[in-house]
């Protein structure tokens, strides 16, 4: 009498939650090796890599110098100019859509489903995304990081600029004050002193407040406590990974510096594992 074996059947074999270049590497390699692999990304495809940080301040800072240099060379200087931020925002969201399709169809071409939404996890074989429950035998987690919160008294009572949202803005300011000793909050002094704003650096904020006429910064610097009034603020202090998917649900230990893995990206629940800016090796 032959018996059979029962298996769990699952959606797919593996799930990536996550774009970015580690998600992306990852479900390549799975689908070359024929397994039945989907990505599930909350944001466009590609990750920050894309929508956030390395595609848009590259294109952003590239069309700032040229402008820089249009408008200080002697021979163009006294050309008159009308800069029009909205259309550099444009631009910027045009090729960041191009970009994200062409990755998005080079992922599908070969064989890797998309799912679009905000992946939470129901145990440790199936995420809910939306309304529809997803199954896999396996997943890897590349969901990279996000902007640390702040800890600036007044700051979260006004409103300020992110790298998530300086493209978003409709007008530049004529002066801002930058938040941070990163390199984005370098790469968004840069941005905007090449578009001719005034910016002061600090990372030595302790307060921050907002009346009718303007933003109020109290900051320290080696000749003391000052204050200065701006139009905007921009924070740029560094990142922490994105963890806010209930990972508890599927037993996953993580602390404040990330998920915990071994030297083999696994984490504490065995078919799970991390990769990338989302990851902390123990």
């Amino acid at each position: 009498m032959s018996m059979k074996i029962l298996t769990k059947s699952y959606n797919f074999d593996y799930i990536i939650i996550g774009s970015g270049p580690a998600g992306r590497a990852e479900a390549l390699r799975l689908a070359k090796a024929k397994k039945k692999v989907a990505i599930v990304e909350k944001s466009q495809i590609g990750g920050a890599e894309i929508t956030t940080y390395e595609l848009p301040f590259k294109l952003a800072l590239d069309f700032a110098r040229i402008y820089h240099d249009f408008t200080t060379s002697p021979v163009t200087k006294n050309i008159s100019t009308h800069f029009n931020f909205p259309t550099l925002t444009t631009y910027l969201k045009k090729e960041i859509s191009k970009e994200s399709a062409k990755l998005k169809s080079d992922l599908e071409a070969s064989g890797i489903k998309i799912i679009e939404g905000f992946a939470h996890f129901l145990d440790q074989n199936t995420i809910a995304v939306g309304d529809k429950k997803i199954t896999a035998d396996k997943f890897i987690l590349a969901t990279g990081s996000k902007l640390k919160p702040n800890k600036i008294p007044g700051l979260d009572d006004i409103k300020y600029i992110t790298p998530e949202n300086i493209f978003k803005i409709r007008k530049l300011p004529r002066f801002v004050f930058v938040i941070g000793n990163t390199t984005v909050s370098k790469c968004i002094a840069e941005f905007f002193e090449n578009l001719g704003v005034g910016v002061i650096r600090s990372a030595k904020v302790l307060e921050v407040k907002e009346d009718k006429k303007s933003k109020i910064v109290y900051f320290m610097d080696d000749a003391g406590k000052k204050m200065v009034r701006v139009d905007a603020i921009a924070l740029a202090t560094g990142s922490e990974p994105f963890l806010d998917y209930s990972l508890e649900n599927a037993n996953v230990e993580f602390k404040r510096s990330g998920i915990i893995v071994d030297k083999h990206s696994k984490t504490s629940t065995r078919n799970i594992y991390a990769v990338g800016d989302c990851a902390s090796v123990s």
